[in-house]
């Protein structure tokens, strides 16, 4: 398959992605290695972005040079506010428990949660939260 027709694949999956296609996202590179760049709103969308350049055949490595920007000024006070109304967006209470520091803009979550998916939910809650340029946990899940 030739560079020029994967990366016109990469590109028209950003584009039809119902997600994407209002950031108006540039796919660039080879075959080997495709950067996608622009600027998105949360941290999930530049994930997602990054999964769906991916999942196109072909596609070898995948550079994320993508922007965070969020509309305004927000602090760290902010980003933990934000963090804490996505995490309670889900039933699971123990949510709720966790512990949310900023950097930054880099969010840490700590605490404990019963099951491995809770974490990835905790996760990616804080991913949709403006003015999260990053995620570390520090999550246990109890056995």
């Amino acid at each position: 398959m030739a560079s020029d027709d994967v990366i016109s694949k990469v590109q028209a999956a950003l584009d039809s992605d119902e997600n994407l296609r209002s950031y108006g996202l540039e796919a660039q590179g080879s075959q080997e290695k495709i950067t996608i760049s622009g600027v998105v709103d949360v941290l999930a969308e530049k994930w997602h972005a990054e999964r769906v350049a991916k999942a196109v055949p072909g596609v070898g490595e995948v550079e994320n040079a993508i922007t965070i920007s969020t509309d305004g000024q927000i602090d760290d006070g902010d980003v933990r506010f934000e963090v804490g109304e996505e995490l309670g967006l889900y039933p699971e209470d123990e949510l709720r428990l966790l512990s949310i520091e900023a950097n930054k803009g880099v969010v840490t979550l700590r605490g404990r949660l019963s099951r491995p998916e809770l974490k990835e939910k905790a996760i990616q809650a804080a991913a949709k939260a403006r003015g999260v340029v990053g995620v570390v946990s520090k999550i246990n899940v109890e056995e």
